[in-house]
């Protein structure tokens, strides 16, 4: 048994297929401006680093707009450390 849309069904789906792509096409587009402004906020935060003479190992979180140096956040206390 084969299972026929009408011609008005057929229309139907083929309008929310189109619609299905289109809306594909904009969610690339957007990822890509998406990556695009990203990049530039990441340039932007070079600049800063730059102007204030800050080394490698400062690094920007573009979630909170901070600032953060690695090479001092991620030394951990010893225990004998800890109790002082």
């Amino acid at each position: 048994m084969k299972y026929q849309p009408n011609e008005i069904q057929s229309l139907r789906l083929k309008v929310a297929q189109q619609q299905a792509q289109i809306a594909q096409k904009d969610l690339f587009i957007a990822q890509q401006n998406f990556q695009l402004s990203i990049s530039a906020l990441k340039t932007e935060a070079d600049k800063v680093k730059k102007e204030n003479g800050w080394d490698a190992g400062v690094l920007f979180d573009t979630e909170r707009l901070l600032f953060i140096d690695i090479s001092r956040s991620l030394v951990v206390p010893s225990p004998t450390e800890e109790g002082k």
